[in-house]
């Protein structure tokens, strides 16, 4: 199983992978050399590391420069249009988060879509764990939403602890265990 992150320090990531278990994506809105300087870092320890660039815009240009250069491409779900695009464009490997605690920006024609073009629907651990009370109560209803219509789709769904910190990386059974919990 893979875990995917969003923070950089490879040294603590490295420490904190030997516990859950799990190969590590480590995930950001990277610039070229940002990317570059990352992976040369990451062979100079033991765990192999893979990289995601997380595109923020639906932007056809840097999903071509980067295909070639990440490990990953995926697209933050944080609106109708980046759902869109992730889910009808070719490449695209994960939609990260397709709802918030308010909205849901994914409908049954986004799930087709996305099992035609084999994008993974992915949820963020760390939403949930950030949520609380009614805000919290939305995320899962509306993640329960997600859940059962990409199964609809036969599209993919992974789960992934989305840590910001090492504090917030998950065990692949925690993280499996609320997956199910979805459904």
């Amino acid at each position: 199983m893979q875990d995917f992150v969003r923070f950089f320090d490879l040294n603590v990531i490295e420490e904190t992978a030997v516990f859950t278990g799990t190969e590590i994506i480590v995930a950001g809105d990277f610039q070229e050399k940002q990317l570059s300087e990352l992976m040369q870092q990451s062979k100079d320890l033991q765990h192999n590391f893979k990289f995601c660039k997380i595109l923020g815009k639906p932007d056809q240009k840097e999903l071509q420069r980067f295909k070639n250069k990440a490990d990953y491409i995926a697209v933050d779900g944080a609106d109708m249009q980046l759902n869109k695009f992730a889910c009808s464009t070719k490449g695209v490997d994960f939609l990260l988060q397709p709802f918030d605690d308010g909205k849901l920006y994914f409908y049954v024609s986004m799930a087709s879509l996305a099992a035609v073009n084999n994008v993974k629907i992915a949820f963020l651990f760390s939403g949930f764990l950030k949520a609380n009370g009614p805000r919290l109560s939305l995320m899962l209803k509306n993640a329960a939403t997600v859940s059962r219509l990409v199964k609809r789709a036969r599209a993919q769904q992974v789960i992934f602890s989305g840590a910001s910190n090492k504090w917030e990386m998950r065990s692949k059974e925690n993280l499996n265990e609320f997956l199910n919990g979805l459904k």
